[in-house]
């Protein structure tokens, strides 16, 4: 899987966690990723999933996602 720089939380500034699970929906297989910042004990910042057919394609997306959500908080 190819690394995508991921911006940090635009919140607290962590880098945030990348979780790939693959899941069985009634459409069929697919691969999900999930980036998120979660500090102990509270809610997530940011949160982006996004589902493809691969790993790699979830991965790209979400990261893609998140970056972008990142520069439209800092520019609130």
């Amino acid at each position: 899987m190819s690394e995508i720089k991921l911006n940090p939380c635009p919140v607290c500034g962590k880098i945030p966690k990348v979780k790939m699970d693959y899941a069985y929906k009634a459409s069929g297989f697919g691969a999900w990723c999930t980036i998120q910042c979660k500090p102990f004990f509270r809610k997530p910042h940011l949160k982006i999933e996004n589902g493809k057919s691969t790993w790699e394609r979830a991965y790209k997306y979400a990261a893609a996602h998140w970056n972008e959500a990142t520069e439209e908080m800092k520019n609130d």
